[in-house]
């Protein structure tokens, strides 16, 4: 199975913390979006996520995931950082 859906997300799952185990790994992501005329097709999706081992927890990274995401929005809508 292709875990593709999950790394390169759609709008509508964008605000959603995911987390997909595959390949002996586990995949959190954070997908965000941000919509805007000045971007070519009114909108700029992006996501940040970390690899781990399977058998590790990823409960304590996720407030860090989702602020990271949310910082790196900010400054994408202020400054077009990204």
């Amino acid at each position: 199975d292709s875990i593709s859906d999950y790394v390169i997300q759609k709008q509508d799952l964008c605000g959603s913390l995911l987390t997909v185990s595959a390949y002996r790994r586990k995949f959190m992501s954070y997908p965000l979006c941000v919509v805007d005329e000045r971007y070519k097709r009114n909108q700029f999706l992006f996501a940040f996520g970390i690899v781990f081992p399977e058998e590790s927890g990823t409960g304590p990274y996720q407030p860090v995931l989702r602020k990271l995401g949310e910082v790196m929005r900010t400054l994408e809508i202020e400054s077009q950082y990204l």
